[in-house]
């Protein structure tokens, strides 16, 4: 995973939304999500420029969740 902590808070916001259930809740959530989700990927399309970084990316394939994304 090259975002382990990104994964973490997705993990925590899902148990959070199970465990608060509604609306307003899992939408705030998803919000959070979604800004974590692009900010992760602004985050590397500005670190890709780092020769280091670039070989982390071509060794890790995935995101945020192994075998999925």
């Amino acid at each position: 995973m090259s975002h382990p902590i990104y994964s973490g808070l997705f993990i925590a916001f899902l148990g959070v939304a199970l465990r608060t259930y509604t609306l307003r809740n899992v939408s705030i959530l998803g919000l959070g999500v979604m800004w974590l989700t692009i900010k992760s990927i602004v985050e590397e399309n500005f670190l890709r420029a780092d020769p280091q970084y670039a070989a982390y990316l071509q060794r890790v394939k995935s995101r945020w969740i192994p075998f999925l994304a």
